[in-house]
């Protein structure tokens, strides 16, 4: 997606957000899903100029689910005897 934007190129940002919005669905992680989700539209609709501000906000998202998922793995919750 950085590099996308950085070459203006909404083709590319388009497939990048697109692949990345099944990971982030399978996580639960709406916040990141839903601003994947912007970013592939802004990059159909060739409007990489509003790009940047939601990859600014996706970057966020991704930084507060890794704490999370690192939570997790460091103390599991649930998981019983395996």
């Amino acid at each position: 997606i950085e590099v996308a934007i950085a070459r203006t190129d909404a083709p590319l940002l388009r497939r990048a957000a697109h692949t990345i919005k099944g990971g982030l669905r399978m996580f639960g992680a709406d916040a990141a899903y839903e601003l994947a989700c912007r970013l592939e539209v802004l990059g159909r609709e060739a409007n990489l100029g509003a790009a940047e501000e939601s990859f600014v906000k996706l970057k966020q998202a991704l930084a507060q689910l890794e704490r999370e998922l690192s939570t997790f793995v460091a103390e599991p919750v649930g998981l019983g005897h395996l």
